[in-house]
Parts: C-alpha cells; sequence; structure tokens
C-alpha cells in the first residue's frame, strides 16, 4: 500500500550513504571522519621488524573508549603494519567523537613507532612511540523544506537524522529499505531523532526462526531507537489480505505481541508508539525461543514460582524410581 497525504506540499530526497559500515574513513590531515561507524585503518612503521602474531595493540583512550569493539593487525611488509581498530554501531544524533593513542607491544615491551599513515597516505601525529587517532562519527541530517505544517521525508540509504531546525509540525516518512513501511504524527519542536532502519536478522530473531520454521518473518530494526514527543502511527502493509498477520516488538531479546489492527481497507496494519524499536511481521503466531540461558532458580514465566519448578522435578524423580522399581518387578 501507498499511502499519499494530499497536503504534502514538500518531498524531500535525502543522500543515500550505501551501508551501515562504511569502507573506510576519510582523513583530512587532522581527524578521521565517518558516518555512523566505520573502521579506522592506520599504517605504521616500526623501527625493528615484527612477527605480526607477536604484536598486540595497546590504547590510551581519551573518548569513545565504549565504542571500541576489535583491533586487528596484519603485516604488509618489513617494518609495516596495518592496524585496523573496529567499532560499534553508533546510532545517536549528535556527532561522537572518538580520540585516543595507539601503540603497539612486543610482549611486555613497546615497541617502536617511528612512522604512520592513512594509506593515501597522510600523515599521522607520532610521539613517544605511540599514533595519536582523533576521529568523529556522525549522520547527515534530512534536509526538509517546503510548508512547515506537513512535509513528507523519504529515508533512502543512511541518512536519518530528522533535522529539528527545519521546523515542521507534522512529518510523515517513507523507507528505502521498506516500501511497505510508512511512519507519520505530529513533530512540533521534535528534536532531533536517528530514522535509521535495518532489516537484517538479529541474533534473537533468528533463534525465533528455527523456532518457528513455518512461518515468514519480515524484520523492521530502528537501530537508533527514536523518541518522539507525540505518538506516531506506524503504517505496514500486508502482502496477503486473506492471511492474518501478527506483529512483535523484540523487547530484552524477547518477541512482545503488539497491538496492531487492520485499517480500513483491510490492506495494511497500524500501530501506535512514541518509540520505534525491532519489531518482526509474522505470518502466523509464533512459540518464543527457548533461552538457554535461564538457570533453575529463575520464575517460572506461567506459575510465577520457582518453587513449583522444584516440586515438579521432585516428582519427576519420583515417577522415574516407581518406573523403575515396576520393571524391575516385570
Amino acid at each position: 500500500m501507498k499511502k499519499v497525504l494530499a497536503l504534502v506540499l514538500a518531498v524531500v530526497l535525502c543522500m543515500g550513504l550505501g551501508v551501515v559500515a562504511f569502507a573506510d574513513a576519510t582523513y583530512d590531515g587532522k581527524k578521521f571522519t565517518a558516518k555512523g561507524t566505520d573502521d579506522i585503518v592506520v599504517y605504521v612503521e616500526t623501527a625493528k621488524d615484527y612477527d605480526e602474531e607477536d604484536l598486540k595493540a595497546t590504547f590510551d583512550w581519551e573518548d569513545g573508549k565504549e565504542y571500541f569493539d576489535d583491533v586487528d593487525i596484519e603485516k604488509t611488509s618489513a617494518n609495516w603494519y596495518k592496524v585496523t581498530v573496529s567499532f560499534k554501531g553508533y546510532y545517536g544524533t549528535d556527532d561522537l567523537d572518538v580520540d585516543f593513542d595507539l601503540g603497539l607491544k612486543d610482549g611486555g615491551r613497546k615497541a617502536d613507532i617511528k612512522n604512520a599513515n592513512d594509506g593515501v597516505p597522510n600523515v599521522l601525529n607520532v610521539a613517544d612511540k605511540m599514533v595519536h587517532v582523533v576521529a568523529t562519527f556522525g549522520w547527515d541530517k534530512a534536509h526538509v523544506s517546503g510548508d512547515p505544517d506537513d512535509s513528507e521525508v523519504e529515508i533512502a540509504g543512511d541518512a536519518v537524522i530528522f533535522d529539528p531546525d527545519a521546523k515542521v509540525t507534522y512529518t510523515y516518512f517513507e523507507f528505502d529499505a521498506a516500501e511497505e513501511l510508512t511512519v507519520e504524527g505530529k513533530m512540533s519542536k521534535q528534536d532531533a531523532v536517528n530514522m535509521y532502519l535495518d532489516t537484517a536478522v538479529t541474533d534473537e530473531i533468528k533463534a525465533l526462526m528455527k523456532k518457528n520454521e513455518d512461518v515468514d518473518f519480515d524484520v523492521i530494526n530502528f537501530k537508533g531507537a527514536p523518541e518522539f514527543d507525540f505518538t506516531q502511527t506506524v503504517t505496514y502493509a500486508i502482502a496477503d489480505e486473506d492471511v492474518e498477520y501478527f506483529v512483535y516488538e523484540i523487547v530484552d531479546g524477547k518477541p512482545v505481541a503488539v497491538k496492531a489492527k487492520l485499517n480500513d481497507d483491510k490492506d495494511a496494519l497500524v500501530w501506535k508508539t512514541r518509540t520505534l524499536g525491532t519489531y518482526i511481521v509474522t505470518d502466523d503466531e509464533i512459540k518464543a525461543a527457548a533461552d538457554e540461558t535461564e538457570t533453575d532458580d529463575k520464575e517460572n514465566p506461567e506459575t510465577g514460582s520457582a518453587d513449583f519448578v522444584n516440586v515438579a522435578v521432585a516428582l519427576g524423580a519420583v515417577s522415574l524410581v516407581a518406573a523403575g522399581a515396576v520393571a524391575l518387578k516385570k
């Protein structure tokens, strides 16, 4: 279904930027810059030649440590090493500053780094055998023009932040990643929100799919979990009007049923919310995936009592003993 607002006077096309993790952060001679998150690649030259297996990266963090994910060291030639620093996804609305000193160690001894660049090469600052790295992760904002009372915003690619400076009072969002989905509602004096949408299957959803192999899943994942001052209406066009569909929100890794209703035309599911999260749309009710991390002292979700579980286990043991006695008697 393609709903069209008669009062929409402006259509905004946002610049597409590809995927969330970009190929390389750009370096302008002062700092690395990327949209969202990215790997920062630094090439370093050491005074002595090392085996890459003997080297470990060290960090002295000023900003951004909480977004650090992993580091990889690859030898490219004698005395030269490619160091790839990976970060977790960042889906905020303000720019994220990253600032750290990168070093290398051979066992307990600091390697002597004498040169570093970004591969182009732009020279990086090296001092005291450490490389100083400064970066900024951010997102482009959607530029809204036209009548501030009603604006349509098409979320294309990864240009996903709604710009509060647009001063629109009502918006209608469409998404390249999920053409069947729209979000609309009042936006008067709304703070910036990251409307990035991903349709990839998460680990939690994959576990549900394994538990429900005969059920079709569609994924809607607002990774920035945008929060709104006013209630938004989410509309999801269904593929077959003869099929009953269900909507679940993934909360703490578990599916929670969403009160979605068919619209008057019976061709779309509609629900309301002030916070967009991770959803699945299914063509049948689903069974929750077993939580392998649960322990015996957790409450039974149906009885609300851990003691009830213990009694059931005890009774089961008694039954097994009785069954064994009958078998021996025979």
